[in-house]
């Protein structure tokens, strides 16, 4: 039997469109539906598309994929005595902070954010998410990107 094409098959994709989006009034075509294997690949493959320069911020803790691709990738720099890597931007989420990160402190250039995260399972609002995302878009500017 083995695995499916890498692609997803295509009665798959004319289903998501014909059940989840036409009823929406949204019409796609099937090479335009996204179909994965799950997020973990997803995740440690997204981070082939950055350069290995980039410094990377990360919620702690956070879904282990999420540290360990860049450690395989060369990003991560070493591993501290405290189990953190110095390479690095650790954004925690604790109880003191009602498990909400606060925006880096240093410069980073990709901020992972996993929410609802696991496994705190803590989500973010909208106004909470908008922080991250007006933050981003002031980087970009300010760097000429």
């Amino acid at each position: 039997m083995g695995h499916g094409p890498e692609q997803g098959y295509s009665f798959l994709a004319e289903s998501i469109i014909k059940n989840d989006f036409n009823p929406l009034g949204i019409d796609f075509n099937t090479d335009e539906v996204f179909i994965s294997d799950g997020s973990k690949c997803d995740v440690g493959n997204i981070q082939e598309i950055f350069g290995l320069d980039n410094k990377i911020a990360i919620t702690d803790p956070v879904y282990p994929v999420y540290v360990d691709t860049n450690v395989m990738g060369g990003i991560a720099g070493n591993l501290n005595d405290n189990g953190m890597y110095d390479g690095l931007v650790y954004l925690p989420c604790v109880e003191k902070n009602n498990f909400i990160p606060e925006l880096p402190k240093e410069d980073v250039d990709i901020i992972y954010l996993c929410f609802p995260n696991n496994p705190t399972g803590t989500t973010l609002t909208k106004d909470q998410l908008t922080k991250f995302v007006d933050h981003a878009r002031k980087k970009r500017f300010n760097n000429s990107f």
